[in-house]
């Protein structure tokens, strides 16, 4: 999703994944809420802060990992 990418990308990346999350099956329910807690908040940082930290970025794409395994 990203690599470095600036802090509006990694809110429509965000965006996409929460909006991917909930999508998943019934069973994902607790990893979706983690998930969606997890991007909201960061959403929350990047927007107050008009940045996004590496290790943001890191925890965005890896939970869209875990977010397309469940799709599967």
């Amino acid at each position: 999703m990203c690599d470095l990418c600036g802090w509006e990308e990694f809110l429509d990346n965000a965006e996409q994944l929460l909006a991917d999350v909930e999508e998943l099956p019934d069973r994902a329910e607790d990893f979706a809420d983690s998930v969606k807690e997890k991007v909201e908040g960061m959403v929350d940082w990047a927007r107050d802060n008009e940045h996004v930290t590496g290790p943001m970025e890191t925890a965005l794409d890896n939970m869209a990992a875990g977010v397309a395994r469940w799709q599967r």
